[in-house]
């Protein structure tokens, strides 16, 4: 009968993965995930990211159902004080998963997009702000 020795490689290795594994049994906060809370309830995307002035941008916004969704805001702010919103209101679980927002004549700028997602309350969750360019 043969004995087959693992390879040097694979102790150290065997030994790793042993630390990980005592690491995430004894400090459970170590699986949890970066992206802050809510996040996943909602998403920001711009279209296009860079056009020439005046600039028409569309907001295309997802927003996770769920029975406390109340009222949708999105925003841009313009590096020269330029701002417009827009809100509207949400039917809870029954409301569309997407919604679009455009805005025209857009003078030259940089500018940032925001959307933010509510109750009757409070703020929900909050999209990552997203640049976009007029030229």
């Amino acid at each position: 009968m043969t004995i087959v020795q693992p390879m040097g490689v694979l102790r150290p290795l065997a030994s790793f993965v042993g630390l990980i594994a005592c690491l995430v049994i004894s400090h459970p906060l170590l699986l949890a995930t970066s992206a802050p809370e809510g996040s996943s309830r909602l998403s920001l995307a711009i279209t296009p990211a860079i056009q020439p002035a005046p600039g028409t941008i569309q907001l295309t916004v997802r927003v996770a159902s769920h029975k406390d969704n109340r009222q949708l805001c999105v925003a841009i702010e313009g590096d020269t004080g330029y701002y417009r919103s827009s809100c509207m209101a949400l039917d809870a679980e029954q409301a569309p998963i997407t919604h679009h927002v455009r805005y025209g004549g857009l003078p030259e700028g940089q500018y940032t997009a925001y959307a933010e997602l509510k109750d009757s309350h409070q703020v929900l969750a909050g999209a990552s702000p997203k640049p976009f360019q007029v030229l």
